[in-house]
């Protein structure tokens, strides 16, 4: 097996691990177009005959929920559980008057928290990692598709980065020209989103998101920050 297809494999083992939260796979399910059922149980065997090369066992063993023993059958949960709890607390959120749209950080219903729960399985829709029966599912869902414009999307994923950023230094306050390692304008965002803020046009949503984040600031400030203890 090439590097590039066991690479791809164990993208889709992390994918299905980290939406339904365990790696007891049906037998016939495919993942991004990966059996993924039938090539787990092919490593788990070259593991146990000790053909399996070193590099790729750690490989493995760094996927949330990998286990070189076969799962006890008659303990397992429906496989899905996770995904449409995950579902039906998306529902109760809509029904209580919530969006899909800027979702605050800190929404949760039953234990589920809405923000990272849809930005995570948008991003997995986006890069193909979601089976015939996940889609229909989300499809159903009121409002889905409503984060799917371009603005929306760089929305999403500036306000992940700049989470991302305060997380580390403990501030919010990107140099203008900041770019992340994936390529975006990181400075450009906040530079805009003030903007917008000082003339009135950011929506409530997006202002109070902002608002939540550990030290931000409406005003842009010159020099260096203080550092935090953390």
């Amino acid at each position: 097996m090439s590097d590039t297809t066991f690479d791809r494999a164990v993208a889709a083992c992390t994918a299905h691990a980290t939406r339904e939260g365990h790696l007891r796979v049906p037998v016939g399910h495919l993942e991004a177009g990966v059996p993924l059922n039938t090539w787990i149980r092919s490593r788990r065997r070259e593991y146990r005959a000790g053909t399996l090369r070193d590099d790729r066992r750690s490989t493995l063993e760094a996927v949330p929920h990998w286990s070189w023993d076969a799962p006890d059958r008659k303990a397992s949960p429906n496989p899905t559980h996770p995904f449409l709890r995950g579902v039906a607390a998306v529902q109760m959120h809509l029904d209580q008057g919530g969006s899909l749209i800027d979702i605050p950080a800190d929404t949760a219903v039953a234990g589920v928290n809405i923000s990272r729960w849809v930005a995570r399985h948008r991003a997995l829709q986006r890069q193909g990692l979601l089976g015939a029966q996940h889609l229909a599912a989300l499809a159903s869902v009121p409002g889905w598709g409503a984060g799917d414009s371009s603005s929306d999307q760089r929305w999403e994923r500036g306000m992940e980065h700049l989470r991302a950023f305060a997380a580390e230094t403990g501030h919010t306050r990107v140099p203008n020209r900041a770019v992340t390692a994936d390529g975006f304008l990181l400075g450009r965002f906040v530079s805009e989103a003030r903007g917008a803020h000082r003339k009135g046009v950011l929506a409530g949503s997006r202002t109070a998101a902002l608002q939540a984040l550990p030290g931000w600031e409406w005003a842009a400030k010159r020099g260096r920050p203080a550092k935090t203890t953390r």
